[in-house]
């Protein structure tokens, strides 16, 4: 615990990886655009990209919109303080843009209290939202797992379509199917407002490649995997 308070604003700002704040009451992050959680793969070669924002206390979000990145597991965990009680509060800095360019994320957000008149978006995704004590959704909030009208890049299929997989630093990552989307709203007291929207519906559609080796060329220079004969660094 302690009683710091750290903010951070921005045009866009990234959140990499694991995050913890030690010695914070508060911490904040404010952007103009996005705030996007991007996930790192684990260690002993896991392709499963994963990351988190911990901290003790009160957690505040703003911005445009706030999302996780394609086949990124993010969670965002609100410590109670000694004594105290956690917090995270998502809010809204501008016009929404829409549905991201994003697909089979994750997110899960955890405190004794959470207060959302932000915009979160998982598309073909999941979102879970765990207030120990309350969960409000506030006017004008959003909480979406919808593909919109988008056709989304998601990873590559191989074997003339028996395989897909989506190419991480540490390999390919499977994928089963379609990634099923799904909210979750858990607290002993839920409030929903009149002009707040939790968006569950279809919409949208994933696309994958697969390059095919022909007489035309036998090597694929536009891979992302260092193993193959083809890639070519920085294309």
């Amino acid at each position: 615990g302690g009683s710091a308070t750290v903010n951070f604003h921005g045009g866009e700002i990234d959140l990499l990886g694991a995050t913890v704040f030690q010695g914070t009451s508060n911490v904040g992050f404010s952007s103009s655009g996005d705030l996007k959680l991007r996930g790192e793969p684990g260690g002993n070669g896991a392709t499963t990209l994963q990351g988190s924002l911990t901290a003790s206390g009160n957690i505040s979000l703003a911005a445009a919109r706030i999302y996780p990145l394609t086949d990124t597991v993010f969670a965002i965990d609100a410590l109670r303080a000694p004594g105290g009680s956690s917090t995270v509060t998502i809010g809204q800095t501008g016009a929404n843009p829409g549905t991201p360019w994003s697909a089979g994320g994750a997110l899960s957000i955890t405190a004794d209290t959470i207060a959302s008149t932000g915009t979160l978006y998982a598309p073909f995704g999941t979102i879970s939202l765990d207030g120990g004590t309350r969960l409000t959704l506030g006017n004008g909030s959003l909480t979406s797992v919808s593909g919109g009208d988008l056709t989304i890049p998601y990873g590559q299929t191989l074997l003339g379509g028996q395989q897909w997989v989506y190419q991480t630093p540490n390999g390919p990552q499977s994928i089963a199917g379609v990634p099923s989307r799904l909210v979750s709203l858990q607290a002993p007291a839920i409030t929903i407002a009149k002009q707040a929207t939790v968006d569950l519906t279809g919409g949208g559609d994933l696309s994958a490649f697969e390059w095919v080796p022909a007489s035309a060329g036998t090597l694929d220079n536009l891979t992302s995997d260092a193993t193959d004969p083809g890639y070519t660094p920085g294309l």
